[in-house]
């Protein structure tokens, strides 16, 4: 389950929870990306998702396993953490660590990203990165 960003996002949200990480920009700036590109996959791209790709068992979600899923790993974790006051003011641009870990361990163990989630990886990548840059625009230039 590692190959999805999901995971690892989640495995920071559960960090925060139990004090080990802080809330910061970048732990929700991370959990808003997730949550828009979570429910759109589940919602737009419906049945695309498979756990177990890389190997001979092969298991496809059904509709509602996956908004079930959605909603227990993106919009919850974005829902008990936004409205929370930060730990510090540390910015969203630290959510590239970790999305850069992740994206070193799929290549380091050759996870094909276009069909991780039924979507060319470029696309994701391009919407996420503009989502963010408009989201820091705003943040940054028109809220001060």
């Amino acid at each position: 389950m590692l190959q999805y960003w999901s995971t690892w996002n989640f495995i920071w949200f559960l960090g925060a929870k139990m004090n080990i990480f802080k809330v910061n920009y970048a732990l929700k700036s991370s959990l808003i990306l997730t949550s828009i590109f979570g429910g759109s996959l589940v919602y737009i791209y419906p049945r695309k998702m498979v756990l177990f790709p890389q190997h001979i068992y092969r298991y496809r979600l059904t509709t509602m396993q996956m908004i079930i899923t959605d909603l227990f790993f993106h919009q919850m974790p974005l829902l008990t953490t936004i409205f929370c006051e930060n730990n510090d003011d540390t910015c969203g641009r630290y959510a590239f660590i970790p999305f850069s870990l992740w994206m070193q361990y799929n290549m380091f163990v050759k996870n094909n990203m276009d069909k991780l989630y039924g979507v060319p990886i470029k696309y994701l990548l391009t919407s996420s990165f503009s989502l963010y840059f408009i989201g820091s625009y705003i943040k940054h230039k028109l809220l001060k």
